[in-house]
């Protein structure tokens, strides 16, 4: 029925049933697209199409938007209605792909015509999206339950997990994130016909948040969460991130970079022990040398290139004034990036004066909480909904 319109069809080899489309329409100068098509256990098919606009699955594919491994992965262990997609989006500055995740139901919302919720979730500086996955199910069980439409979008920054890296170390920095997410959100807003999205940044993600609305694009977010990073970074608590972010350890079994992933955030007591085999998997990749297999991890060492030496103090205080939406602030009471004293200024100041501003303390725990247990889960889908 839409082959005419939308170009021949695009079959699973197993299955046999049609999985997508590869529109015939020319539309000038675009990114070679390259379609790894729906990767279940096995890569079933590839195809590459040139200068065209992709059609899969219902969803038109923006030209910058260039399908890595657009496979509809049943994602959640729970729900089986639940489905995450995986992307790139290639950024206008330095032309590298970033890639990103998205979560959704795949059942039809009860409450027809209802305003989606879309979330974009951007992570802490040595991490990748996968940090975002029990977060995402959560939002998107809870969007389930009530009926209405949820998608839970995350990125990996360049020079991390399936992103590209950049060539100019230089450009590794919070500027040059903010100029990549500005039009990814822009973008991904104008998909679900809205103007504004939910955000949440953790610690280098809040930053980069404060620098959007700092631009004066502020406008792009409804709801603004800050998880552990504020107007203040004190300079010790840099120098012991720079004693780790930056090297490039490998190990001869999963189980020993799992334990150096225990190590490095032994300050995050929120997680429990059975989710760092999930966060370590993301965030490691297998080197083949020969018959011999070693574990690295998933990003470009060269992101530490503002870490040499001893780091100074850091104000966000212009950044954090800039803010004018409903911002929630995610605070590790044993966090040494978010000190509570940085907590108590920033009630008076930016969306704290302006009475925008709510805290949520996560005792207990230090830099970052991870956003993984169903307490703070139910906190951030609290703020979002009410």
């Amino acid at each position: 029925l839409y082959e005419p319109i939308l170009g021949p069809s695009i079959q699973h080899p197993k299955s046999n049933q049609p999985i997508g489309f590869a529109r015939n329409h020319h539309i000038g100068v675009v990114e070679d697209h390259v379609l790894n098509a729906f990767s279940f256990e096995k890569q079933w098919y590839q195809r590459r199409v040139r200068g065209k606009i992709l059609f899969l699955c219902g969803v038109i594919v923006h030209p910058n938007f260039v399908v890595l491994h657009n496979h509809t992965n049943r994602s959640s262990q729970r729900n089986n209605t639940l489905v995450r997609m995986e992307r790139s989006f290639v950024c206008p500055i330095q032309e590298k792909k970033m890639a990103y995740y998205e979560w959704r139901s795949t059942k039809q919302p009860a409450k027809e015509g209802s305003k989606p919720q879309v979330v974009v979730c951007v992570h802490g500086l040595s991490q990748n999206g996968h940090v975002f996955e029990f977060l995402a199910h959560g939002l998107v069980e809870d969007a389930e339950k009530r009926g209405t439409e949820c998608h839970v979008y995350a990125v990996d920054l360049v020079g991390r997990g399936n992103s590209e890296w950049l060539d100019d170390r230089s450009l590794y920095n919070p500027g040059t994130y903010a100029l990549h997410m500005i039009p990814f959100i822009e973008e991904i807003a104008k998909q679900h016909g809205l103007s504004s999205v939910n955000y949440v940044g953790t610690s280098l993600g809040g930053i980069i948040g404060m620098l959007i609305c700092f631009m004066n694009k502020g406008h792009l977010f409804e709801k603004l969460i800050l998880n552990d990073i504020g107007g203040f970074v004190p300079s010790k608590s840099l120098q012991r991130i720079g004693e780790y972010v930056g090297l490039d350890p490998r190990f001869k079994t999963f189980e020993e970079a799992e334990q150096y992933m225990k190590t490095i955030y032994s300050q995050c007591r929120d997680i429990p022990q059975e989710q760092f085999a999930h966060f370590t998997k993301y965030a490691t990749k297998q080197i083949h040398k020969g018959a011999d297999v070693e574990w690295a991890l998933i990003y470009d060492p060269k992101i530490s290139s503002g870490f040499k030496g001893v780091p100074p103090d850091i104000e966000l205080w212009p950044q954090y004034e800039s803010i004018n939406v409903p911002t929630l602030l995610i605070h590790g009471t044993d966090s040494d990036i978010l000190l509570q004293s940085t907590v108590e200024e920033m009630k008076g100041r930016g969306p704290g004066a302006k009475g925008l501003l709510q805290v949520y303390d996560v005792v207990g725990t230090g830099h970052p909480p991870y956003l993984s247990v169903p307490a703070q889960i139910h906190e951030v889908v609290k703020f979002f909904t009410v």
